[in-house]
């Protein structure tokens, strides 16, 4: 039993799956966003967005080319969400959302991260720093409400091939 249950953790570990899984969700507890949607419930829709994208998102694994703009990237939603010009102004309304929770460190540590490290970050709802509950809350419901907004953009005009 032993034998077998070592070959599992080493197969785990060594899965970029699992990585992946284990970046945006520490495993131990519902997704954040889960977590809001139970405090909001209004935002369950958006809370299925998000948990959904997580379940989807690989950094570069959808290479194409933007209806929108027509800018080629490796994917889909690091595009959408940092690099599309014509999502300028929804990339403008998250920043001003995130920049108005509060401590001038979390805009700091946002800004420092690559646009994978940034969405990865966001997909995850929490903050790159340590923080108080509250401010993690106020995060979490930031960005599930703000990324939906996305879902909103792309179902309309779908941008992406």
């Amino acid at each position: 039993m032993f034998k077998h249950g070592k070959i599992w953790e080493n197969r785990v570990t060594s899965n970029s799956d699992t990585a992946h899984f284990l970046s945006l969700h520490d495993g131990s507890q519902p997704h954040s966003a889960w977590q809001v949607c139970k405090h909001l419930p209004r935002l369950k829709k958006a809370s299925h967005f998000l948990v959904r994208l997580c379940a989807l998102w690989r950094p570069g694994n959808l290479p194409g080319t933007c209806r929108l703009c027509g800018t080629e990237f490796q994917d889909v939603l690091t595009h959408a969400l940092c690099q599309c010009v014509v999502n300028e102004l929804f990339r403008d309304n998250l920043w001003c959302a995130l920049i108005n929770l509060g401590p001038i460190e979390l805009s700091v540590n946002l800004h420092q991260l690559t646009d994978c490290d940034l969405v990865t970050c966001l997909l995850s709802c929490k903050p790159p720093m340590d923080a108080d509950a509250e401010l993690v809350r106020h995060f979490a419901e930031t960005v599930t409400t703000e990324l939906y907004k996305l879902d909103k953009l792309i179902t309309i005009s779908k941008p992406f091939q």
